[in-house]
């Protein structure tokens, strides 16, 4: 179980830069992030310099309320092992992005991972995330600072 917690960090902690490496690769000179592109990366991931899995993220835009945003859909496909076991990873994501503050105004994460899955959701409104998850019955609120 301590392991699959490991493996879990560490698939967390390859969306986070993935998701910034995704962010950096649409801004323009100026900083703005440019929702001209509609495109699609792929990603190899490394752990130990293996290759053990992929992502794909398609960026285009959207709109939402009136606003202008970014959508990134992402699915992520990794192959570890540990102890003598294998098991997969495959993680869906899909970030809502405010193009001026390169700030996520939505994102929902759908993780399978061996014989595990949940689904995890956060929407930002005014100066508070909520989150909901299916490891939870509770809806959280948390306060940010603008």
């Amino acid at each position: 179980m301590k392991t699959l917690k490991m493996a879990s960090i560490s698939v967390a902690i390859l969306l986070a830069l993935l998701f910034s490496a995704c962010q950096k690769s649409y801004k323009k000179q100026d900083g703005r992030i440019d929702l001209s592109k509609q495109e699609k990366l792929y990603y190899g991931i490394k752990i130990n310099n293996v290759l053990c899995g992929y992502s794909e993220v398609t960026q285009q835009s959207d709109e939402r309320d009136g606003q202008k945003l970014i959508k990134l859909d992402d699915t992520t496909f990794v192959m570890l092992s540990a102890l003598g076991s294998r098991f997969n990873s495959e993680i869906h994501s899909v970030f809502l992005v405010d193009p001026t503050s390169g700030r996520f105004v939505y994102q929902h994460n759908h993780i399978r991972q061996g014989p595990m899955e949940f689904t995890a959701r956060a929407r930002v409104k005014g100066n508070q995330i909520i989150v909901n998850s299916t490891l939870s019955q509770k809806i959280d609120t948390v306060t940010i600072e603008p």
